[in-house]
């Protein structure tokens, strides 16, 4: 008996260093692979200036309690997680690069989860492919260096799945509380996180209804419920479309534009399209038992868009960065194809990593040296900061006005005293000034529901005509991405010019 027990013994023991070996490798490549996802964030992060809604965004993490508070509770719950951790994070410092760098730590979290969530549906090559591919993500980079929640719901979408997993897998009532806490807080940093939530629950349907823990799940999602009461009561008392009256109707661009986000650009997209289809090309080879992970990750990334598209032809909602949370399903999709591509051919399965890398370090380069795709916000703000007269008044109405302050408050010379005005239609007072300048964009309507060209034009020649005799134009005029100034002069006495 002891003669024949030592084989056996030796082949656990083994199997088991085997094991460790591996489990090693995949820790040490994941904190690698997790470190140049925190290197590929960090370059170039302050490269562009700060956007009109990361402005919304710094505004919210620097104003008082009680206005963040009422504004939160009566027309910006959505995101609501994220501006609370942004007001903690901002005692750091209110730099460009402090207030973006929580997207990059977010960001950058993501990449060990994704693996998790490889690992565990399939294997750990899954796993690691995976991870890469949302490491170098072009469109998961720049996410990261905006001061916006998406970077939170990513991760948080992501982290629900684990103890969705384990709840299908092996129910607990802890995975259960896991999962009703986290899918709460995904909620909390961003509303389309439920169509995620929705795919989940959806996903368990082509399980046998006896491997489906139906009692836990319920459990589950009567906490959850609980959970997202004041997010009923929101939705109930102050939801407005008014918040995304400026998305336009639902169109094919739209949607090509949503499958670059969660791909490559243009044709480069074909090829994330092509290891989808090797994954599908796996779930159909799977038996009942074993199909459901690839039904998971399908349902992730196909439902969430399919449900906008439905509710778009209504209530247009089709934006990119709103269905970035179908991003981790995506990338493992992608992954588990490579793997299956793997199966059949290591060169093709290599050559295709090899081109998905190269695609996206590429872009990723392209964008962060072409600040030319900056709104242009701080070179704007900058312009009027550095030519003001004591006693000038600059008008920036709306999300605008929230960014010529945060530029103002952290501009590095002495200011003159001067005055800045929330509307161009605001009666300049007594004495008049020497000089008044305008900060608006050129894309937007002056109440920023929808893009209307011409409008900021139309708005400052009607104050022109209105101030006709008194002030007359100064060109040359400012104008970098989409903001433009526009300079006013006391017109000289008696000549009207």
């Amino acid at each position: 008996m002891t003669i024949g027990l030592l084989p056996r013994t030796a082949d656990r023991t083994r199997s088991h260093g085997r094991s460790m070996r591996a489990g090693d490798k995949a820790l040490i490549s994941i904190s690698l692979i997790t470190g140049l996802a925190g290197v590929l964030r960090t370059f170039y992060l302050t490269s562009q200036g700060i956007t009109l809604d990361e402005s919304f965004s710094v505004y919210l993490g620097r104003t008082g309690s009680f206005e963040f508070f009422h504004t939160i509770c009566t027309s910006e719950f959505n995101m609501a997680l994220y501006y609370m951790l942004l007001r903690g994070w901002m005692h750091l410092g209110h730099s460009e690069w402090i207030i973006r760098s929580l997207g990059v730590l977010l960001s950058t979290a993501t990449v060990p989860v994704i693996y998790a969530i490889g690992s565990r549906l399939f294997d750990r090559r899954t796993g690691i492919v995976s991870a890469l591919l949302i490491a170098v993500h072009p469109y998961h980079v720049i996410l990261a260096q905006r001061a916006r929640s998406y970077p939170l719901a990513i991760l948080l979408v992501s982290l629900s799945s684990l103890p969705f997993i384990r709840l299908v897998e092996k129910p607990s009532v802890v995975s259960a509380m896991k999962y009703a806490m986290l899918s709460a807080a995904a909620v909390y940093s961003h509303f389309f996180s439920l169509f995620v939530i929705g795919a989940q629950l959806c996903s368990v349907l082509v399980l046998p209804r006896s491997r489906v823990p139906w009692k836990l799940l319920a459990a589950s999602l009567s906490v959850l419920a609980g959970l997202l009461v004041p997010f009923g009561w929101f939705a109930l008392t102050h939801a407005s479309i008014s918040h995304v009256g400026w998305v336009q109707e639902l169109s094919v661009q739209q949607t090509l534009l949503v499958l670059y986000a969660l791909t490559l650009s243009k044709a480069r997209s074909l090829i994330y399209l092509a290891l989808w289809c090797a994954a599908g090309y796996m779930w159909l080879q799977q038996s009942d038992t074993t199909r459901w992970p690839y039904a998971f990750l399908f349902a992730w990334l196909v439902l969430p868009i399919s449900l906008t598209a439905v509710v778009s032809v209504r209530y247009p909602l089709m934006i990119e960065r709103y269905l970035s949370v179908c991003l981790p399903a995506s990338v493992l999709l992608a992954g588990a194809g490579l793997v299956t591509l793997l199966r059949f051919s290591r060169v093709l399965a290599v050559g295709v990593l090899g081109i998905v890398l190269l695609y996206s370090f590429a872009a990723i380069r392209f964008y962060d040296r072409h600040p030319e795709f900056a709104e242009g916000w701080r070179e704007g703000s900058r312009s009027i900061l550095s030519r003001l007269q004591p006693g000038d008044v600059v008008i920036a109405e709306s999300l605008t006005g929230y960014t010529f302050d945060y530029y103002r408050d952290t501009f590095v010379k002495p200011l003159p005293p001067f005055s800045r005005l929330d509307s161009m239609a605001t009666t300049l007072v007594e004495p008049l000034p020497g000089n008044v300048w305008i900060l608006a964009s050129i894309r937007f309507n002056p109440n920023w529901r929808g893009a209307t060209p011409g409008a900021a034009e139309a708005a400052v020649q009607k104050f022109a005509e209105a101030h006709k005799g008194e002030y007359c134009p100064a060109p040359p005029y400012f104008q970098a991405g989409e903001a433009r100034v526009w300079q006013f002069r006391r017109c000289s006495k008696g000549t009207g010019r």
